[in-house]
């Protein structure tokens, strides 16, 4: 995730980098919360809970902003990188816009302020990865479906394929 500040002619940016507070919502399977030093796929974490979730997870971070970088700006851009699949920004509790394909950018000009801002993102990805991990897992049955195989590979839910989920940065 980087800021960019666009003066004029001039662009800047700088990554928002880790650790990154991520919670799940409760019931389905992912713990409380989880920290992640680097945004990564949730299917690639070592946690059942976290690679198979489906849902919304929320992403929580910080960023400073000095006075001058406010007072020439004409534009402050929060650039996502990478999200699967859709994404609610808030800045300093004031959403500032839903993204679902690329350019994963949204405008957080009116929402910064001067000193430390807060960071969060909403991201929900499909059911596939739950419908797949419950397959997979023994008596944890999160979800039902009378879908017995998958509509995209048309295997049966415990060979279907992950998908990359959440904020990738």
């Amino acid at each position: 995730v980087t800021a960019a500040s666009k003066t004029r002619m001039v662009e800047a940016s700088r990554e928002i980098a880790g650790p990154w507070k991520v919670c799940f919502p409760p019931g389905w399977g992912a713990p409380a919360t989880r920290t992640l030093d680097q945004l990564a796929s949730w299917t690639d974490v070592d946690d059942e809970g976290v690679r198979y979730f489906s849902g919304v997870a929320t992403y929580r971070n910080t960023f400073d902003l000095a006075g001058d970088e406010l007072a020439g700006a004409k534009q402050l851009t929060i650039d996502l990188g990478r999200v699967r699949f859709v994404a609610e920004v808030f800045v300093n509790g004031r959403s500032v816009g839903t993204v679902w394909k690329p350019p994963f950018r949204v405008d957080i000009t009116k929402a910064v302020r001067s000193g430390r801002n807060e960071l969060v993102v909403e991201v929900a990805n499909t059911w596939s990865n739950r419908l797949a991990g419950d397959a997979r897992t023994q008596g944890r049955d999160y979800c039902r479906t009378n879908i017995a195989r998958s509509l995209t590979w048309q295997v049966p839910w415990a060979e279907t394929p992950l998908l990359e989920s959440g904020l990738l940065g």
